[in-house]
């Protein structure tokens, strides 16, 4: 029995893929998405390297990958991509071991789903997703007139905590200090952090 949607429903169509070496999970989350029309699966994916061909390719709004791959994890995985996503992209990490939950949120997760799951765990993911996009989609507006006043493409090197790498001006939202870490990040108009390198005042 199909778990009660949100109350409303977006015409708009997003894409989805999924990378995870075991077949059976590969079908679950095939079926389960088959019940939201408004995402299509573009690509699904067995080990890391054809994973990472698969999200540059493909470019999905809502990756759901495992944590454990054969050679890297999921995690290492999104962190050899980072520099490369330049799109919206929400990241749904998908394990059966809750150890790794923590290592998830640092890696700006946007949700968390532990095998095997329920039907309802699943339309929870799914709603916020829905609610999230909407969310962004209302202040395109906004965006698009801070983007008239600011340079498109004006970027500037960070450091973070992987090496280096380049930030577009229009796509950061604001920086944060974490007081604990003695850290700043920088939150993405994406909804992605980006830790900077502890000498980073």
């Amino acid at each position: 029995m199909k778990s009660e949607r949100v109350g409303f429903m977006t015409e708009k169509k997003y894409t989805a893929v999924v990378v995870d070496d075991e077949p059976v999970c590969i079908h679950n989350l095939r079926q389960s998405l088959s019940d939201y029309p408004e995402v299509m699966l573009t690509g699904e994916a067995s080990t890391v390297k054809e994973g990472m061909r698969l999200i540059l390719r493909e470019k999905p709004n809502l990756l759901f990958l495992d944590v454990e791959l054969p050679g890297m994890s999921g995690v290492e995985l999104i962190q050899e991509l980072r520099h490369r996503i330049s799109w919206s992209m929400l990241v749904v990490f998908y394990t059966s071991h809750q150890e790794y939950w923590l290592d998830a949120l640092r890696q700006s997760a946007f949700d968390y789903l532990l095998k095997p799951y329920t039907t309802e765990e699943f339309a929870t993911i799914m709603n916020r997703f829905f609610e999230y996009v909407e969310q962004i989609s209302a202040t395109g507006s906004f965006e698009k007139a801070l983007s008239e006043l600011l340079p498109f493409n004006q970027s500037f090197m960070v450091a973070d905590i992987t090496g280096y790498q380049m930030l577009r001006v229009n796509e950061v939202g604001y920086f944060t200090y974490s007081k604990s870490n003695r850290q700043w990040s920088a939150l993405m108009a994406n909804g992605r952090h980006v830790t900077l390198g502890r000498n980073i005042k």
